[in-house]
């Protein structure tokens, strides 16, 4: 192995670094990329329903009983019955009901006519509206609880009443694969089973190719430009290679460090029910720098083994789909975390970070499982850095022809 010189390598770490982070792509991305999940978090953390349909103007419903089967004084003893903005007035007869709706003190009236029981048809009286009334409900969004509720009323015991205008609470138990007892989840299940770990592999997955695909594009723009000559004259082929790989590497984590503190820690704030844990966020951090020393060594390999920029992209292209195949199988994955498949995938280098980022957030795999995927991804990473730095040195002036198989098997398996 030759002797890497501290200074050479810390030279082409600074520039890889500065470079990178200075791309319109990349600053682009690190701002840009976390302002969607960010606004759902902060409008579903801080805004009521109401607020979100505050726009739509409220209902004023005049309601009126000809068939003598509704009971409309309990809107004044239960105005608890009347949620929301809306508002439902009882009026003697019809004509009174259709002079407040002339007069605009209304939005809607619905009669009740005699033979209701029977028929069970109402009839209604609303404004014709121009545009703007597309933005109000003239009868409400709370006429069938309404009805149904001053309906009843006549019919039923005040205690059987009482219950059914009040609803009812439920207590819910969730249980984990072992039988044991976890604390209730106060978002939604089935989104958060699906949301947070797609988003969490997503992101994981963005930050280790945005990196990779930085090592690709420059190496093959140095080597197409004729670049490489004039850098080789001054650095080993090892050097050239570790610096680029750590310099694009630490943009790559100050890129994931960065969506960290502006998602995941307001996440944590503002809807701890996501269930997103420390825990989660270090091995996160442990799979991109794994992964990314796997994917960007990958690269690098396929850099010096291409003629242009556009062959390499194509080569590539080959990788990133295998390594996107968790989210093909993102609903078996999720919905059995721990079954034969998600932790196969776990196991496999190219499929790992992604795998392994959404089982933690779907159910936390046990330690050793993580460890040994980690161990795996770390270890594939480090021979095919050693294979890469192989035809590094024997391509990275190979200009004009891409090699054969052959070669590059050869290349590969030559003793240093």
């Amino acid at each position: 192995m030759r002797t890497i010189r501290a200074e050479k390598l810390a030279r082409v770490f600074r520039r890889e670094l500065w470079t990178t982070m200075t791309r319109a792509g990349y600053i682009i991305s690190t701002l840009a990329l976390p302002a969607l999940p960010l606004f759902m978090i902060v409008l579903i953390g801080l805004m009521q329903p109401e607020r979100i349909l505050s726009g739509e103007r409220a209902a004023s419903v005049g309601l009126v009983d000809e068939s003598d089967s509704l009971d409309l004084s309990v809107l004044e003893t239960h105005p608890d019955l009347q949620t929301g903005n809306d508002s439902y007035l009882a009026f003697a007869d019809r004509e009174k009901a259709r002079q407040a709706l002339l007069q605009g003190e209304l939005t809607g009236v619905v009669i009740v006519p005699e033979d209701f029981l029977s028929t069970g048809r109402l009839e209604s009286l609303r404004m014709r509206e121009g545009l703007a009334g597309g933005f109000v409900r003239p009868f409400g969004g709370h006429l069938h609880f309404i009805l149904r509720s001053t309906l009843i009323h006549h019919h039923v015991p005040p205690d059987v009443f009482e219950r059914l205008v009040e609803g009812y609470d439920r207590d819910e138990i969730v249980l984990d694969s072992s039988g044991e007892e976890v604390p209730e989840e106060t978002v939604d299940e089935d989104i958060r089973r699906f949301l947070v770990p797609v988003l969490a592999a997503l992101f994981l997955a963005v930050a280790i190719f945005a990196g990779a695909g930085y090592l690709l594009l420059g190496l093959s723009d140095e080597k197409e430009n004729k670049i490489m000559e004039l850098l080789l004259a001054n650095l080993t082929p090892e050097e050239l290679l570790t610096g680029k790989l750590l310099g694009i590497g630490a943009a790559g984590l100050v890129q994931l460090l960065v969506w960290v503190l502006v998602v995941a820690v307001p996440a944590v704030v503002l809807l701890p029910g996501l269930g997103i844990r420390a825990e989660q966020v270090i091995w996160a951090c442990g799979f991109f720098l794994s992964g990314y020393l796997f994917f960007g060594a990958l690269m690098l390999g396929i850099g010096a083994v291409a003629d242009t920029a556009r062959h390499a992209q194509q080569l590539s292209g080959v990788f990133t789909m295998a390594a996107m195949l968790p989210f093909l199988f993102n609903f078996l994955i999720l919905q059995n975390p721990g079954g034969p498949l998600a932790v196969s995938l776990s196991f496999i280098p190219f499929t790992a970070p992604i795998t392994v980022m959404m089982r933690m957030a779907a159910e936390p795999p046990p330690i050793w499982e993580l460890a040994l995927a980690l161990a795996i991804l770390t270890a594939f990473g480090a021979l095919t850095l050693k294979g890469a730095s192989r035809l590094f040195r024997a391509a990275s002036l190979l200009y004009g022809k891409n090699p054969t198989p052959a070669e590059i098997w050869r290349w590969l398996v030559r003793a240093e």
